[in-house]
């Protein structure tokens, strides 16, 4: 799972590295940092799934705005119908927008509950060329 993973992490570095503006989309794993790279101009998009009706919902932190900016975020089902508890993918969207490095933080909680640790953490290295 984790060469797979790998693989399609590097094949889409090198896609978005062979044109000037792309859009990436993928679910960064859970137990390592996704790491990819891009340039300046392009979007990264983050599908991270989630159950329906729960109350938990995906944030994005602890990244520098210099070289990203949130653009969006929404939900879908992943597939078939919908019902409560059904899976879900939260999709968050950011803008490539100047050089660097930088971290993306996804956290899974619940927005009311302060002071209670997130039940999901995914991170994301990003560069921008």
């Amino acid at each position: 799972m984790r060469n797979a993973l790998s693989v399609a992490l590097l094949g889409c570095a090198l896609t978005a590295c062979a044109s000037s503006h792309t859009s990436i989309r993928h679910e960064p794993p859970k137990e390592s940092v996704a790491d990819f790279s891009a340039r300046k101009g392009s979007t990264y998009t983050a599908e991270l799934p989630f159950s329906g009706g729960t109350g938990y919902a995906w944030t994005a932190s602890r990244f520098d705005e210099k070289i990203v900016k949130l653009a969006g975020q929404s939900s879908r089902r992943a597939s078939g119908e919908a019902m409560p508890g059904g899976p879900m993918i939260e999709e968050i969207t950011f803008n490539l927008v100047g050089r660097g490095e930088t971290i993306i933080v996804f956290e899974l909680k619940r927005p009311w509950e302060k002071d209670v640790s997130a039940v999901d953490t995914r991170s994301v290295k990003v560069t921008v060329k």
